[in-house]
């Protein structure tokens, strides 16, 4: 019954799926109950099924670090924040998210629950690339635009940066599980998927994802000859978007009639000189941001601080967003929860360690969204695919 609730769960969460049907008033049902349930079902199963248990120190570690950092949200709230709606919301997110990462640590010290809530990614991934496909060929009406940014797909993410990093996050979590053969195209088809979001963080993403499964040898081919093989690729990639070639290859798919101009400002220049709105929109906020953090570089400015009207800034950057608020503890937190993701010592875990460090540099949604959260759960659990082959092994 665990693994059931847990695998439909995890459905609901990694595909975004309660908070876009509450904001697109498909339901009133708010999120905030769905993770009552969770916490509250997922409790009582947890005991009938696996008693009063104290988990291992493995899982133990997270744990901990959640409850900490609940408490640094917490202190930051009564004493610094300024007390507005807006910082009690962000508060009482923070809370909501810290809870629901306890709950699926627990859910997932149980190796045969954390490989069903492997395979709920993996359909997740799947059903969200096909999302991405529809959205950028228009095959919805106008009615159905899913994305907040025209030309760019989101899916149920809404957001096309989310969208990217979570593509990229789910395919190294849910790779393991693909039979060794087609691995490859696994990871060529949640490429493109994720092209479609036309997030140049998540492009990276994936180049250092493919190269870190390379390494740890998940593909048919010796490890020797796919980290060449995939280092190849990368270099000429790279190449490519520097630049800033990559224009050509939707031009010449005959692709270039979907392109709007924040599209195409995007791949028609290089990436190491973007001039584009965004790019210059980000260097600008990256700058404030790192001022506000240097005004008030301890503690911080405190809980929302980032989205109070006086202070209201959008850092697109996890590091500065957690220095900001919360100063240079903020920062210390982020850095011990990617150390560890790093010392967990499973293949996923030190992947997504790696993501994760380079993920906040492009995005300030890595603690608050839920996609996120299951994201760093799941890497604990460790079904990595030494583990998948034994299992397989011992049903043969």
């Amino acid at each position: 019954m665990l693994a059931i609730f847990t695998f439909f769960n995890v459905l609901l969460y990694f595909s975004n799926a309660q908070l876009y049907f509450f904001e697109a008033h498909l339901t009133t049902f708010k999120p905030l109950y769905w993770y009552m349930i969770t916490i509250a079902v997922g409790t009582v199963l947890l005991i009938l099924r696996q008693g009063l248990r104290f988990p291992s120190a493995y899982y133990l570690r997270l744990i901990i670090w959640a409850l900490v950092y609940m408490m640094m949200a917490s202190a930051s709230f009564i004493f610094i924040s300024q007390g507005t709606k807006t910082n009690l919301a962000v508060f009482i997110n923070s809370l909501e998210a810290m809870a629901l990462l306890i709950m699926f640590t627990l859910f997932f010290r149980d190796q045969r629950i954390a490989r069903w809530a492997t395979y709920a990614v993996l359909i997740v991934v799947i059903f969200s690339v096909f999302m991405n496909y529809a959205e950028f060929f228009h095959v919805f009406s106008e009615k159905w635009q899913f994305s907040f940014v025209t030309g760019r797909s989101a899916g149920l993410y809404v957001n096309p940066n989310i969208s990217g990093q979570q593509l990229v996050m789910g395919m190294v979590l849910s790779v393991f599980v693909v039979p060794k053969k087609l691995r490859w195209l696994y990871c060529l088809f949640v490429a493109t998927g994720m092209i479609l979001t036309f997030s140049r963080g998540a492009i990276i993403l994936w180049m250092l994802a493919v190269l870190g499964l390379a390494w740890i040898n998940v593909f048919v081919l010796p490890k020797k000859l796919s980290v060449t093989a995939i280092g190849v690729g990368v270099v000429l990639l790279s190449a490519a978007l520097a630049a800033g070639d990559w224009v050509g290859v939707f031009k010449s798919s005959g692709l270039n009639d979907y392109l709007n101009s924040n599209t195409t400002s995007r791949i028609s220049q290089s990436f190491l000189d973007q001039n584009d709105y965004s790019s210059m929109t980000r260097r600008y906020v990256a700058e404030r941001g790192i001022a506000m953090i240097l005004d008030k570089p301890l503690l911080g400015r405190g809980v929302g601080a980032t989205q109070n009207t006086e202070t209201a800034i959008s850092p697109h950057n996890m590091y500065i967003l957690l220095g900001i608020e919360y100063g240079i503890v903020g920062i210390l937190m982020l850095c011990a929860l990617i150390w560890l993701l790093w010392s967990a010592r499973n293949e996923r875990s030190r992947i997504i360690a790696v993501l994760y460090a380079v993920g906040g540099f492009f995005s300030h949604n890595n603690l608050d969204q839920l996609t996120v959260i299951l994201v760093l759960a799941l890497a604990i659990a460790g079904i990595g695919w030494h583990r998948i082959e034994e299992i397989r092994a011992t049903r043969e």
